[in-house]
């Protein structure tokens, strides 16, 4: 590290080290991904969002990698740039639907933030019971 600050290689690494003990349920390590890369996902799709869009873009991407890691196959690769392709896909849906939000997105919003607000309370391994089809 130089500067306090990571370099992109350690924090690839760090992103696949930690999406793989998500994938084996591990909510601490939901958590480091969060601080880990919270900033990034957000700057990345702000240009094409507004404020609210985007943060609740953002939480949907750390939401779909926690229900996604167990079972998806995509992320061995680079974890990273699985992030990234969640939030790319996520943004480009939030943006072809914007307009006015209705109610339904906004309880989905906060759905989406109660769960994210969830886990990364969680103590241990536990996950929490699924809400719905996933």
């Amino acid at each position: 590290m130089l500067g306090g600050h990571a370099g992109p290689i350690a924090v690839a690494a760090t992103c696949d080290r930690l999406v793989r003990k998500i994938a084996d349920g591990d909510p601490a390590a939901l958590a480091g991904l969060y601080r880990l890369m919270v900033h990034q996902i957000l700057a990345h799709i702000r240009p094409g969002l507004d404020d609210v869009a985007a943060v609740c873009v953002t939480r949907a991407v750390f939401v779909e990698v926690w229900r996604l890691a167990p079972v998806s196959q995509r992320w061995h690769a680079d974890a990273q740039a699985w992030l990234f392709a969640i939030a790319d896909r996520r943004s480009s849906e939030q943006a072809r639907a914007a307009g006015p939000r209705t109610a339904t997105v906004a309880v989905y919003d906060q759905h989406l933030s109660s769960e994210l607000n969830d886990l990364l309370r969680q103590p241990d391994g536990c996950r929490p019971a699924a809400a719905g089809p996933q």
